[in-house]
């Protein structure tokens, strides 16, 4: 039942990674716990609350979403499959951030959208998609639980996944579900807090391999595969 994804990572020693890391308390490449943020107005327990689903999931922003591995086919096997991907792309510049609302939840989000980018998350969906089970009926519900219309369900069905190609939206998530006021509020505080990353965030210059060992544990970065190296 363990899981893998495909994600963008910031660069380590770079402003955007150590940023993250610290503002979700967890570093996914080494499993290490950071110090708890403070922040005016939310005690430490809210925060902890608010990190806590992206904080399982680590400091990232989706281009193939977890998915388990069909019959016969080994993370190793994987691995070699992004590899050879990745060799024949090249990086990819990131826009200027900023922090949004993403229906519910805070997320740095690009200031304009970026064709390459989309088409990179496009291009990981569908080359990687061979290596990818069929979802079961938990996974189903799961990811639909009545909530999507007929194109998010045929996307889902297909893919595995319903957020892919038009409906794909670059973003690394900063919180679970938020009320608006504290949103509001937090928003404007993160602002601040990732101002020196904003700007200039980098760039995609390889694929995160993410492992869920077992349903419910924090996903850590096995591999980092550089783009555009045979």
């Amino acid at each position: 039942m363990s899981r893998h994804a495909i994600y963008f990572a910031p660069t380590r020693a770079t402003p955007l990674w150590d940023l993250g890391v610290r503002w979700l308390g967890h570093d996914p490449e080494t499993g290490a716990a950071t110090a708890p943020m403070q922040v005016p107005g939310f005690p430490a327990g809210r925060l902890a609350d608010l990190t806590a689903p992206p904080r399982r999931y680590g400091w990232h922003a989706t281009l193939k979403a977890p998915f388990r591995l069909r019959e016969g086919v080994s993370g190793y096997d994987l691995a070699l499959a992004v590899r050879a991907f990745a060799a024949r792309l090249e990086p990819v510049t990131l826009p200027p951030l900023e922090v949004r609302d993403l229906d519910g939840f805070l997320a740095l989000v690009p200031v304009v959208p970026s064709e390459r980018l989309d088409w990179l998350a496009a291009l990981c969906v569908e080359v990687l998609d061979p290596w990818r089970a069929p979802l079961d009926e938990a996974e189903r519900a799961r990811r639909d639980g009545g909530r999507l219309d007929p194109r998010g369900r045929e996307l889902l069905e297909r893919w595995g996944y319903p957020w892919v190609f038009e409906r794909f939206r670059f973003h690394l998530t900063l919180t679970g579900p938020v009320e608006p006021a504290e949103g509001c509020q937090l928003a404007a505080w993160l602002s601040e807090y990732f101002e020196p990353a904003l700007a200039f965030p980098g760039r995609v210059d390889a694929l995160a391999i993410f492992h869920e060992p077992a349903p419910g544990e924090a996903l850590r970065l096995v591999r980092r595969v550089p783009l555009g190296r045979p």
